[in-house]
C-alpha cells in the first residue's frame, strides 16, 4: 500500500450462486481512508502523526 491511505478494514468475499462461485479465488474488499495532506490542513502536526499511524498498520 502505497500513498496517504490507512488501511481501515477487509474481508473475503465468499458469496456464490447455487453453490457456484464466479472464480477459483476468493475476492478481497478493503476499506481505506484518505489521510488529508498537511497543506489542505494548514496542521503539519496532525499530518505527521496520521503518517505515522498509517506506518504502523
Amino acid at each position: 500500500m502505497r500513498g496517504p491511505l490507512r488501511a481501515v478494514g477487509a474481508m473475503m468475499v465468499m458469496d456464490s450462486i447455487d453453490g457456484r462461485f464466479p472464480s477459483d479465488h476468493y475476492f478481497v474488499m478493503s476499506d481505506f481512508d484518505l489521510i488529508p495532506s498537511a497543506a489542505s490542513t494548514g496542521q503539519p502536526e496532525e499530518e505527521e502523526r496520521l503518517e505515522r499511524e498509517a506506518a504502523v498498520v
